[in-house]
């Protein structure tokens, strides 16, 4: 396992991350805070949740992830 991690190439995926205005690691940070936020404030009332809703975060996480990836150049300009 510690073999595949250092064979990454860590500095193209830095190189990604860092590209855009505002960077696409920003981007990430403010979706998935917000989105932290969010399910925090609602904990934080104590709300009762469904079964079905366990699921509700993971799924906003990656939604928030993918609307950065595939809309990120048009939100940047």
């Amino acid at each position: 396992m510690l073999d595949l991690i250092q064979r990454v190439n860590w500095t193209e995926y830095f190189l990604i991350l860092t590209q855009g205005t505002p960077s696409l690691a920003l981007q990430f940070l403010v979706v998935n805070g917000i989105i932290a936020a969010c399910w925090l404030m609602s904990r934080i009332r104590k709300r009762k949740y469904k079964q079905s809703s366990s699921l509700l975060l993971p799924l906003l996480f990656t939604v928030g992830n993918l609307s950065v990836v595939t809309l990120g150049h048009r939100l940047a300009t």
